[in-house]
């Protein structure tokens, strides 16, 4: 075993040598009593080429006595992507702002593109710096697709969430980032990947909705969710949490796939195919007919659901029309958005924990 000075010896030489960088998502301002982000804090969980910047922020360190400060948790919905200006968070400052303009508020945005709540949950671990009176937390989209989920681009899936923690606290070592770049190293060309790429890079990351890795995932998210609440109420906030919103009537599924129980995939294609050329010919009734009838061979694939939820959508048939396109949302093999099962864990961790929930995908 590597007695622990070495290693303490590697470290100060490393820091001193100018490896690697802080791992802190809030900074000091060089000259001011005030805080901002870390513009290096995503290189610990992202290859290079990729690395996330958080919003640029600055929070005083010492609070006014006058002042209501919130902060806002989350991902790329949370950080208000594309366009940051626009956020809720923007939106929420600007009605508090009106609504209340003898007091003051301080909206702070920690929403970053393509993290999810492991990562959330190491920025609340550094709330205690910032002193919130509220967190907002809308988190939820990326918990396959972001760092350590079964869908991610961004290193490995672990099943271990022991093992995701152990790393993540490895990693604000200089000596933790020293063994990552070795390991990406290591891993070869497939481990830097082209940011121009965008959401293309997912491609090939494709988790039908009975794949069995993805009760790990939920697992994951509901012990962060528990930690990050604790983590808020510790800092002193009152915490609300919301369910995450989709906009699943005009957003088709980014893939479709058959689930374990198709059998006869020449059969539904046909039948399919029969469906699209009653709805491509006008005929809504014979197309529904068509497609309840691909759903009894094979009710798995998300864009047969979405084509009857439309199709339900326009002879008013609301209900039935909400179950498809969630059914659709839930069945999406390319999972950017949270599913029913994400935000029934909101719900039910926000009601253990009693603190106030925003349903907004109600």
């Amino acid at each position: 075993m590597i007695p622990a000075v070495l290693l303490v010896l590697i470290e100060v030489g490393l820091r001193l040598g100018g490896y690697g960088t802080r791992a802190d998502f809030f900074v000091p301002i060089e000259g001011q009593d005030a805080l901002t982000t870390n513009p290096n804090f995503a290189r610990q969980f992202f290859p290079p080429a990729l690395a996330r910047l958080p919003q640029p922020i600055r929070v005083e360190e010492e609070k006014s006595s006058d002042a209501t400060r919130i902060v806002v948790l989350g991902g790329s919905a949370a950080m208000g992507e594309p366009e940051p200006s626009f956020s809720f968070s923007r939106v929420l400052d600007v009605m508090l702002g009106r609504m209340y303009p003898n007091r003051r508020f301080e909206v702070v945005n920690t929403g970053m593109a393509t993290i999810n709540s492991h990562v959330v949950r190491l920025i609340t671990q550094e709330l205690t710096r910032v002193g919130p009176d509220i967190v907002l937390i809308y988190m939820g989209n990326n918990e396959v697709v972001g760092p350590y989920g079964v869908g991610t681009v961004f290193g490995s899936y672990s099943p271990s969430l022991t093992l995701i923690r152990a790393g993540i606290w490895l990693r604000q070592f200089r000596l933790g980032q020293l063994l990552e770049s070795v390991a990406r190293w290591v891993g070869g060309a497939s481990q830097y990947v082209n940011e121009g790429q965008g959401m293309a890079l997912f491609r090939g990351q494709t988790v039908t909705a009975d794949d069995p890795r993805l009760e790990r995932v939920y697992s994951h998210f509901e012990q962060n969710l528990y930690d990050i609440i604790s983590l808020a109420e510790e800092a002193g906030a009152l915490v609300v949490v919301s369910t995450v919103a989709t906009n699943t009537a005009d957003h088709a599924p980014f893939a479709s796939l058959f689930g374990q129980e198709q059998s006869n995939p020449l059969t539904w294609g046909q039948l399919y195919a029969n469906g699209v050329g009653h709805e491509e010919a006008g005929d809504t009734l014979a197309a529904i007919a068509a497609y309840e009838m691909v759903g009894r061979v094979d009710s798995t694939h998300a864009e047969l659901q979405h084509r009857l939820g439309q199709l339900y959508r326009g002879q008013g048939r609301m209900g039935e029309a909400r179950e498809r396109l969630i059914r659709a949302r839930d069945l999406d093999a390319l999972r950017f958005r949270a599913d029913s099962h994400i935000n029934a864990i909101v719900r039910q961790v926000s009601s253990e924990r009693g603190v106030t929930l925003v349903d907004s995908d109600r």
